[in-house]
């Protein structure tokens, strides 16, 4: 892990680096405690520096508190596949205590901040206080009923529902982190990186995306999507939000 502290550890700034995760919690205040006590500082990182290495040992679980990252497993000829993509309130590369090894790399898609918790006081935590095995057990059925998405839109879907499943996705997900507050927000994602996310080529995202923006449905350029009609997005990729909504406190 080659991340660095950039300040002291600020109560104030944990607990405002932590606040979209224990909004996710749903714990009293005194369990709230105990889980920023087992916070360290407030780390930011910049664009593209790697967080977590594939296949190195990992000493905490990292809550981001700002800035995008995607998780991606790299084969041994180069190949690459973006498993997994993290918002705010995320926690990064979830393991169960016991487990050490990250089983991929976590790069920023944006500059930004995490706040690592120690593994070992979690694990305490979670035997210690029902609530907050409670909370980090919704955390990790939320990341699981992601993944079941993304695998069935891989095995399953073309790649016009495919695409359009994937920015619902990401639309909602952004609104629900605050990062999208209206149709058309930032969109840090290069056509390659969704085709690595995507299983597909880049010329064949750039295909599809073309298509979406002739029938009307999304614009992206230069970094912002435009998402015109959510609806008929929605409908093309028979996306339904309930995998995201069912287990977060969010509506």
């Amino acid at each position: 892990m080659i991340i660095h502290d950039s300040s002291l550890r600020d109560e104030a700034a944990v607990i405002e680096g932590l606040r979209p995760f224990l909004d996710r919690m749903d714990l009293n205040a005194e369990d709230e405690k105990a889980l920023i006590r087992a916070a360290g500082g407030v780390r930011a990182f910049p664009k593209s520096e790697s967080l977590v290495k594939q296949g190195r040992a990992i000493q905490e679980l990292l809550v981001l508190s700002k800035g995008i990252v995607r998780s991606v497993r790299t084969l041994s000829d180069g190949r690459q596949q973006i498993v997994a993509l993290y918002v705010p309130g995320d926690v990064m590369g979830c393991v169960p205590p016991g487990e050490y090894v990250s089983w991929t790399d976590l790069t920023p898609l944006t500059s930004g901040s995490l706040v690592p918790l120690r593994i070992e006081r979690v694990a305490e935590l979670t035997r210690e206080l029902p609530a907050v095995m409670a909370g980090l057990w919704r955390e990790t059925t939320r990341q699981a009923a992601i993944q079941q998405e993304w695998m069935i839109c891989l095995g399953r879907q073309k790649a016009y529902e495919r695409l359009a499943h994937f920015l619902c996705e990401i639309n909602l997900r952004f609104t629900m982190a605050g990062l999208a507050t209206a149709p058309s927000f930032d969109f840090p994602m290069t056509q390659g990186e969704m085709a690595d996310a995507l299983g597909l080529s880049v010329v064949h995202v750039n295909r599809v995306l073309q298509i979406l923006r002739r029938d009307g449905l999304v614009v992206l350029d230069r970094g912002t999507l435009l998402i015109r009609d959510w609806h008929s997005l929605a409908r093309a990729a028979e996306f339904n939000s309930g995998y995201l909504r069912s287990v977060t406190s969010c509506s």
